[in-house]
């Protein structure tokens, strides 16, 4: 079973901290545009309904064909949401065994997850 979930455009992880002086260390928090864009695309996936994948997976991230920020840079941020909205148990190589990023969507971004086998994806 794969599951594919349409979202909106990459958040760049080089844009996903602020780090600011306070006393005498530095403190690091997650930038305003983050928060708000995590907020929607935490909204679009739960809006999808999808199942929850407890064992192995693969995602493959696609990106628009129009989209300028770096691969590399974008499957933090879409992680993190689906480990928020517990579409996956966790990205730690226990669980995510491959992760592809490619470039080829019309406007709006694809998350598509494999799981490793059905028996690990609850049913709705």
């Amino acid at each position: 079973m794969t599951i594919t979930l349409v979202v909106g455009k990459p958040f760049s992880t080089n844009a996903m901290y602020r780090s600011f002086s306070r006393g005498k260390g530095l403190t690091t928090i997650k930038s305003k545009a983050y928060r708000e864009w995590e907020f929607a695309t935490i909204c679009d996936i739960k809006r999808q309904s999808p199942p929850r994948v407890f064992g192995r997976y693969e995602l493959e991230i696609v990106l628009p064909s129009a989209n300028r920020i770096d691969a590399d840079n974008t499957a933090k941020s879409f992680l993190d949401c689906l480990r928020k909205c517990g579409v996956v148990v966790d990205d730690s190589p226990k669980y995510l065994r491959r992760l592809t990023v490619t470039h080829g969507a019309d406007t709006d971004t694809k998350l598509i997850i494999i799981p490793e086998t059905n028996d690990g994806v609850e049913r709705q």
